[in-house]
């Protein structure tokens, strides 16, 4: 079942994000600065948040925004002192992470800027993988947008990532283009809602 994610399941989203995408950059960040952003998240007015569950067991989840690019500079400006006291000894220990930083905060000038709406993060616990539970959560939040009358939207994969990019091939995501973010080459793929 899919529902809307409530306060309680950040740190069941957390633990998900952390183990399964834990070769992504804003994992590498540690435990402490994801859940104070999936906390900024689920306090967004303009960003979903959805679980998978089965008997209170959080499968899986997926984070959308209308615009993602005004999302996450109000979510960095609101908390910049959080952040900034979280990424601090980051930084110090791995200067590289400061540049990675800066590409995320820059992400939306590499990106389709006449599409602001973006499916941000989805993640499955790897004991829930190929069950169509991915499916189901681009679903709800395909839902969420037609219900903001938003028809359109993107989504950027790790060029390396097969499985990520059949996933969405097969979901009737379109490759746009290719670009470069953390030093790897990402593919960012678009979709329209029916």
């Amino acid at each position: 079942m899919v529902r809307n994610a409530n306060i309680s399941d950040i740190n069941s989203i957390v633990a998900i994000h952390f183990s399964e995408l834990n070769s992504d950059f804003l994992p590498s960040l540690g435990i402490k600065f994801l859940s104070l952003l999936h906390f900024s998240f689920f306090n967004n007015k303009n960003t979903y948040v959805g679980v998978a569950s089965s008997h209170d067991n959080i499968q899986g989840f997926i984070v959308g925004s209308c615009d993602f690019n005004s999302a996450f500079k109000e979510i960095i400006c609101k908390d910049f002192i959080k952040y900034i006291f979280i990424l601090l000894p980051q930084v110090i220990k791995r200067p590289i992470l400061l540049k990675f930083f800066l590409d995320t905060l820059l992400y939306s000038q590499k990106t389709n800027d006449k599409i602001k709406t973006e499916l941000v993060i989805i993640a499955i616990s790897k004991k829930y993988h190929r069950k169509g539970i991915g499916k189901h959560l681009v679903f709800a939040l395909e839902k969420y947008l037609l219900n903001k009358r938003i028809k359109e939207y993107k989504v950027s994969v790790n060029s390396n990532n097969l499985s990520a990019n059949m996933f969405y091939a097969s979901l009737n995501f379109k490759k746009v283009y290719d670009f470069s973010l953390y030093g790897r080459l990402i593919n960012l793929y678009t979709k329209k809602i029916k």
